[in-house]
């Protein structure tokens, strides 16, 4: 099993969370994970990203060398990132945001209106969530119900108030994708999370260790 995500937009899209809660979900379900972000002048506006690693083996690098898919929340990331896509990968495009097609015909390509889904589970500003539900009901690439615990974890106990918001958010995603209509599971949490894991730019499960 590999898997290896990119995740752009803007900066304050959500970006680096989307990636962060990816990685910690996978990394809940014991899998090899590496986070990259990117820093510097595209935090300000510009396209901000981060690549996701998922392995079931050791990861000998976390930078983009074979991407199978991308979360694509806005225009000039789909220009940039579209033709680095590995031939049959997935992408899953914000069509709030990019009124455009896509140009390949080589994809797997899902147009999902992440904004809009966001404000009715009851939060705008929770479209990163959004695409990322529906892209785990297009990929299984990490079990539904641990991304829902996942974003517990790495929400509490600071941003308690966003937690329901967050999973509903993620749960509109994956059913939009699905085609199913689910309810949030019950579950109690069983994972701590030590803010060490998130060191220097990269997520290693190795730092649960």
């Amino acid at each position: 099993m590999y898997h290896q995500v990119l995740i752009a937009g803007f900066g304050g899209q959500g970006v680096l969370t989307c990636g962060q809660v990816l990685a910690l979900a996978a990394s809940m379900e014991g899998k090899h994970v590496t986070w990259m972000p990117s820093y510097g002048p595209e935090q300000r506006g510009g396209t901000a990203y981060c690549v996701v690693t998922l392995s079931d083996r050791r990861i000998g690098s976390p930078l983009a060398e074979n991407l199978t898919a991308a979360l694509i929340f806005n225009k000039p990331s789909l220009v940039k990132f579209e033709p680095q896509l590995a031939e049959g990968g997935l992408l899953i495009v914000n069509s709030s945001m990019v009124k455009t097609g896509v140009q390949r015909s080589d994809l797997i390509v899902h147009q999902v209106p992440a904004d809009e889904i966001a404000q009715e589970a009851g939060m705008r500003r929770a479209g990163n969530a959004v695409l990322l539900g529906a892209y785990l009901a297009a990929s299984s690439a990490v079990s539904f119900e641990v991304a829902l615990e996942a974003i517990v974890e790495y929400l509490r106990p600071a941003k308690e108030s966003l937690v329901e918001v967050n999973r509903k958010a993620l749960t509109a995603g994956w059913n939009y994708v699905s085609g199913r209509t689910s309810t949030l599971p019950l579950w109690e949490p069983q994972f701590a999370v030590n803010p060490a894991w998130f060191h220097n730019g990269s997520f290693s499960r190795a730092m649960r260790e």
